[in-house]
């Protein structure tokens, strides 16, 4: 429930790059939607992933949702905001990975995150053709694209808590 709660404060936050965004109408609900899941699938692919490579290595790790990611969210919508910046940056994860008990797998997990974040963009732009008759679909196939371009190009800087830094 608290994921739903958080992917849905996101959408409705990541709603406001859309310049034409209203509340109340029907668009408008199908677009926090659609930006809720779409950037909850995206920040949790390679969380989930990685928690799968290291349970089948023996390895331990717990995923924790990160509300205090919200404060990304809401302010890389400004940015976008205010510096005219189009499509705009679809920021932020609102979980993430901790605990690790497997040493030697960290710089390994922080490829098979990138690689993850980065075939799930490239299979939603892929599969956004197959659903060109249905307007909605496809804006959540081509917004997991967009934020996973984003998410892998971001991850990539070397800072700490970013794979990036791991790779680098």
């Amino acid at each position: 429930i608290k994921l739903a709660v958080i992917l849905i404060i996101y959408g409705t936050v990541l709603a406001f790059l859309d310049p034409s965004f209203a509340f109340i109408t029907q668009d408008g609900l199908m677009l926090i939607l659609a930006l809720g899941l779409s950037t909850g699938l995206v920040g949790l692919t390679d969380d989930l992933i990685s928690y799968g490579v290291l349970r089948s290595r023996g390895g331990n790790g717990v995923i924790r949702m990160h509300s205090g990611n919200f404060l990304v969210v809401v302010c890389s919508t400004l940015f976008s905001r205010l510096s005219g910046l189009v499509p705009g940056l679809v920021l932020g994860s609102p979980a993430g990975i901790e605990e690790v008990s497997d040493p030697g797998a960290g710089k390994y997990l922080d490829v098979l995150g990138i690689v993850a974040t980065a075939l799930v963009a490239l299979a939603a732009w892929f599969l956004a053709p197959m659903f060109s008759d249905n307007a909605w679909l496809n804006t959540v196939c081509l917004l997991i694209f967009a934020a996973g371009v984003q998410t892998a190009f971001f991850e990539m800087m070397p800072v700490g808590y970013l794979h990036g830094k791991g790779i680098f």
